[in-house]
């Protein structure tokens, strides 16, 4: 990883988190299956959209995302799409007002994370997981976590361009998960099989000097 990659630190209540393993959706069976090939882990994170610190990363997310986009169109593959006829669209940041499931409104603000489970160099992801004391978490240790889980997510991003139809080209960004502080786990089972009272705001933008596989990322 680049050493001017930026990183950055939210935390929030966890709503459909899949982290435990990778999944993709079966067509056949209308359902998430494992899928540790093509599939991908994800969460979502309701956060307060008043809170400072949030909206103070969130500026900062759309202001990278801006200037990525500008970027990409000034590239040789942005300028080819361009001499082809097509007009490259800028989609949302993967935040967005957050819903309960009659579609009513629930004053939150839910953040999507994801990892594909495989990269196109074909590399495994490897997300690190640590609790509230920062001590690392063992796979087989970790509890399967569900909505409610008080987590800290350390991501960064990345871009992605694709071609809805043949004049209109889609660029987009995807929050990367690096690593998973849990903070508060609560299983499917609706049991806590830890908490702590959290001593301070894990909410910071930082600029890191390389996230190694190996390393601790928090």
């Amino acid at each position: 990883m680049a050493n001017d990659v930026k990183c950055y630190t939210l935390r929030g209540k966890a709503k459909f988190p899949c982290l435990n393993i990778p999944k993709s959706y079966d067509n056949s069976s209308f359902t998430f299956v494992e899928d540790y090939n093509k599939g991908a882990y994800s969460c979502i994170l309701l956060l307060d959209p008043e809170d400072k610190s949030f909206k103070a990363i969130q500026k900062q997310l759309q202001t990278e995302y801006d200037k990525l986009f500008e970027e990409f169109k000034d590239s040789k593959q942005g300028q080819t799409l361009v001499s082809k006829g097509m007009e490259i669209k800028q989609a949302g940041l993967p935040i967005s007002a957050d819903t309960n499931k009659e579609g009513e409104p629930t004053g939150k603000t839910a953040v999507k994370f994801k990892r594909n489970a495989v990269n196109s160099q074909g590399n495994k992801a490897k997300i690190q997981f640590i609790d509230r004391f920062k001590n690392a978490i063992n796979l087989e240790d970790l509890p399967e976590l569900s909505s409610g889980s008080d987590l800290a997510i350390k991501f960064n991003c990345y871009t992605w361009n694709k071609a809805t139809d043949k004049k209109t080209a889609e660029f987009g960004i995807t929050f990367c998960i690096l690593g998973v502080q849990v903070i508060e786990a609560v299983t499917y089972s609706g049991g806590t099989d830890w908490g702590f009272d959290f001593e301070e705001s894990e909410s910071e933008t930082e600029k890191d000097e390389m996230i190694g596989e190996d390393s601790i990322p928090f």
